[in-house]
């Protein structure tokens, strides 16, 4: 038996080690479906868990999700990104999903 900190990093195990795949998980479907989050960027918060911008906190996907249960983050994913996080910065194709990091945020730095 074994329980993940959150939803997203249950998905993310699922996928990993118990074979499942985004096309048939519960949770998968309802983010892509129900709240409209493209697949590209459910992939990338499942491999990079990069910083994003959701319901007013900014932090790792991971740890935004936390603690929460599978409605409160389907909830939470359905809610339009902030203005601030909707254009890609340096012109790339980045998800508008995925925010700067915020101040004082080091990538690869232990807290």
């Amino acid at each position: 038996m074994h329980a993940s900190a959150g939803p997203l990093e249950g998905l993310k195990e699922r996928c990993v080690w118990a074979g499942g795949s985004l096309e048939t998980d519960a949770l998968a479907t309802a983010l892509t479906g129900g709240a409209n989050v493209p697949r590209a960027t459910l992939r990338l918060w499942l491999d990079d868990n990069p910083v994003v911008s959701l319901g007013g906190a900014t932090d790792k996907i991971f740890d935004l999700t936390e603690e929460m249960g599978t409605e409160a983050v389907v909830a939470l994913c359905s809610q339009p990104p902030p203005a601030a996080a909707a254009a890609p910065r340096g012109g790339g194709d980045a998800s508008p999903l995925v925010a700067p990091p915020p101040d004082g945020f080091e990538w690869g730095a232990t807290f």
